[in-house]
């Protein structure tokens, strides 16, 4: 015999009324809250303080992203498959058998089972007193690097109950340690290089060392000589055969800031900040010859070489990979941005288009949001900060390199196609489309793009304008500019080759965005919330509504339906009603984890560009999702069914069948239309 219990015997209808019984339901005053329907990417992203390789993986530090590893099996094409979010800012990392230890700045060391890359499992750890930077393994000891309180010595024979047994307070400041036999070799910043009996852990004693000029951040030892990252004297070589008697052997002063170090057998390689990788050949252990210079894009910040690669930490990019088989012709075969900025994002049929700053473009495949996949990355040559989507062809704001265009009928394969380069004093901050013209927002200006051949676009006029332009929509008549300290400008646009301001709205706060629907314009005005403004006569703008909360930081702004989809900066998504401008609702919200910049709607489906947490896919109000609680019995599978029709006994049609440990069991349906199901019935059925 089997047992039927209804869970829902309402009629459930997609109103306004509606929404508010759901919140006062849900115990909220003002909206109901959105549920998250997927996310973009799986793991937080951030740049890397430190890394290290075992086998075909990359374990990254990234700072309050926490730990990343990477599969670099293939390094034209590396992929993270697995992370773990500390709850410190992850400085280093050291690997040893099927762990990871994570240096986690004022949260101590982390222990972190690593078997199993894509569900790693914290398992242990110690708090020490002062702020951890840097860890090295050797045996069953951490050795971590504590800043002002020098380095401790931890017993991790046991993952789960580290012991703190030792340590010792430098005269300086310890950024790295590295340990030979029973000594220590501190990277003793201003005071140099340190040298530490540690035999015995409780009784640890300085036996040595060299002062150098400069600032010492990390080293290496191989054999009889230390090598030395000097962020002022660059590559030192330090002869400590004699621990009571060391002396400089060797060394290059570098052009930039030599902040970390990698050894070979007769090269080394200097993560040299803004100067790049400096390769160096070593002839007798101490003659330290340059070979080649590699300027990378940005800071390169950490250095590790194995097999024939080098693998950089980039700052603001992540991963760079380096074939130095030949270290006098070294050649860029890959990347993996580890970080990246998603300042807006348009969508097309099944696939999301992201500015991910940085890091360039982004093709992200929502087909099944639950599922969100990165399918195509294209490194832009600036930051991409506005994107705009028409025919096939994405053209990006791209911030200092202008305009850029690209062919994304494949998204698999993104295809630069053309691009403009503007002033190189602005910047290109967003883009809107209106026939064979595209318009930019250029800070000082809006300029107008003729883009009718992709590979030679010309300028066809400029208009400057007050205050800095960072956004911008356009009709078929005018381009409606956002702007910092600037208001509301619009600009007439209806020949191209001679635009001109016509009007605008401005009462002293910052406009960051502006939707136009029909006779209104919708700005997302700062600390003023959202602001409606009548614009029927450019000339006189008139403010005709709001919605104000506090704090506000109304960022950016769409139009769907009669519903006004709000960015705020710390309050996330805000969903309000604004069929009537001068009463204004709000009936929905969601609270995004990271600094929400850019929003669009399509097919009942709301798309969050949210700073460094990449995209994240919401269910928009005309598909609003539904809880239901289940309350059956334990260990014993159960099936939801729905019905349209409680007339018709054979129209209830299965959900999901499942079984759960613990009850009460939520189950959310993302499945809610008043388009085309104008009430649902929910009922469980468990033998």
């Amino acid at each position: 015999m089997k047992r039927f219990s209804t869970i829902i015997g309402i009629i459930i209808l997609l109103s306004l009324c509606w929404l508010g019984s759901l919140t006062q339901s849900l115990g909220k005053a003002s909206s109901a809250q959105l549920l998250l329907q997927g996310k973009w990417p799986t793991w937080q992203r951030g740049s890397i303080y430190d890394l290290k390789i075992k086998g075909n993986y990359v374990y990254a530090a990234l700072g309050e992203a926490g730990l990343a590893i990477i599969d670099v099996s293939n390094p034209t094409n590396c992929v993270q498959v697995g992370g773990y979010d500390t709850s410190g800012i992850a400085l280093g990392v050291e690997v040893s058998g099927n762990f990871a230890y994570v240096a986690d700045h004022t949260s101590g060391l982390q222990v972190i089972n690593v078997t199993n890359p894509t569900n790693c499992i914290r398992v242990g750890g110690y708090d020490e007193t002062y702020s951890i930077s840097k860890v090295t393994i050797l045996g069953g000891f951490a050795f971590v690097a504590l800043g002002p309180g020098g380095f401790g010595i931890i017993d991790i024979s046991t993952p789960t109950n580290c012991v703190r047994v030792g340590g010792f307070r430098t005269r300086q400041w310890t950024y790295d340690v590295v340990v030979s036999e029973n000594l220590a070799y501190v990277a003793d910043g201003s005071f140099g290089l340190g040298i530490v009996d540690i035999s015995d852990p409780a009784n640890c004693f300085q036996v040595g060392g060299i002062d150098v000029a400069g600032t010492t951040t990390s080293l290496k030892v191989s054999g009889t000589y230390a090598y030395l990252a000097n962020a002022h004297a660059g590559l030192q070589v330090i002869d400590i055969h004699n621990s009571t008697n060391c002396f400089i052997a060797g060394g290059f002063d570098t052009s930039g800031e030599a902040v970390e170090l990698s050894l070979t057998s007769d090269h080394v390689y200097v993560a040299d900040k803004q100067g790049g990788l400096q390769i160096f050949e070593l002839f007798q252990k101490t003659n330290c010859v340059p070979l080649k210079n590699l300027s990378v894009s940005n800071n390169v910040n950490q250095v590790v070489v194995s097999g024939g690669y080098a693998y950089l930490a980039v700052e603001n990019v992540g991963l760079q990979l380096i074939d130095v088989h030949s270290a006098t012709n070294p050649v860029t075969i890959g990347k993996r941005f580890t970080t990246g900025f998603a300042w807006d994002v348009r969508v097309s049929d099944n696939y999301a288009f992201v500015a991910d700053g940085m890091a360039g473009l982004q093709a992200i495949d929502v087909s099944t949001p639950e599922k969100c996949q990165s399918v195509g990355t294209y490194d832009t040559d600036g930051t991409s900060f506005g994107i705009a989507l028409s025919r096939g062809l994405a053209y990006v704001a791209d911030g200092a390199k202008g305009l850029q265009i690209f062919d994304i009928q494949d998204p698999i394969n993104l295809i630069r196609i053309g691009s403009y380069n503007i002033n190189a004093t602005v910047r290109a901050w967003d883009v809107a489309l209106v026939g064979n013209y595209a318009h930019v927002a250029t800070e000082c200006c809006l300029e107008t793009i003729d883009i009718r051949n992709p590979s030679n676009c010309v300028r066809a006029s400029i208009v400057g304008l007050s205050g800095s332009a960072i956004k911008v929509t356009a009709s078929v008549n005018y381009a409606y500019v956002a702007a910092l300290h600037g208001g509301l400008h619009i600009v007439d646009i209806r020949n191209p080759t001679n635009c001109v301001r016509v009007g605008g709205y401005d009462r002293g706060s910052d406009v960051n965005d502006v939707a136009v629907y029909g006779n209104y314009a919708y700005l997302a005005n700062g600390s003023d919330g959202l602001v409606i403004v009548d614009i029927r006569n450019p000339a006189n703008c008139l403010r005709v509504g709001a919605y104000y909360y506090y704090p506000a930081q109304a960022y950016a702004v769409v139009l769907s339906r009669n519903y006004a989809f709000l960015l705020d900066r710390s309050q996330g998504l805000l969903v309000i009603d604004v069929t009537n401008p001068a009463s204004c609702k709000l009936v929905g919200r969601f609270d995004t984890p990271g600094t929400a910049s850019g929003v669009a709607v399509n097919d009942d489906r709301i798309y969050l560009a949210d700073g460094t947490h990449g995209l994240h896919v919401l269910p928009s109000l005309p598909n609003v999702q539904q809880t239901i609680r289940i309350d059956a019995t334990l260990n014993l599978p159960f099936t939801i069914e729905t019905a349209t029709n409680l007339s018709d006994p054979n129209s209830w049609q299965p959900l999901i069948t499942t079984n759960v440990a613990t009850m009460p069991f939520d189950f959310v349906d993302f499945d809610v239309k008043l388009t085309n199901k104008p009430q649902k019935y929910y009922r469980v059925r468990q033998p």
